[in-house]
């Protein structure tokens, strides 16, 4: 977990924009909900720790798509003239 965030510490610095350290976090995250689910289909349940962390994640990958969203929505579109 520490190199993931050092990872998005410099992807952030080197960017000057907090737009992909934002997009990486999402898809970390993201990818946490796929594998607790795979698991828990492997395993056959979702034990409660399981489920409170699910719900957590979720409500974190649906903040970071909506502000990457918002965020996407403010940038102009480049043009060609």
């Amino acid at each position: 977990m520490t190199g993931i965030g050092v990872a998005i510490l410099l992807l952030q610095y080197f960017s000057r924009s907090w737009f992909y350290s934002a997009l990486l976090a999402t898809i970390i995250i993201g990818s946490f909900i796929v594998f607790r689910i795979v698991g828990s289909i492997m395993m056959g349940f979702l034990s409660p720790t399981q489920t409170s962390f699910l719900a957590f994640e979720i409500i974190e990958v649906t903040c970071g798509i909506f502000l990457l969203i918002k965020e996407k929505f403010k940038t102009p579109i480049p043009t060609t003239s």
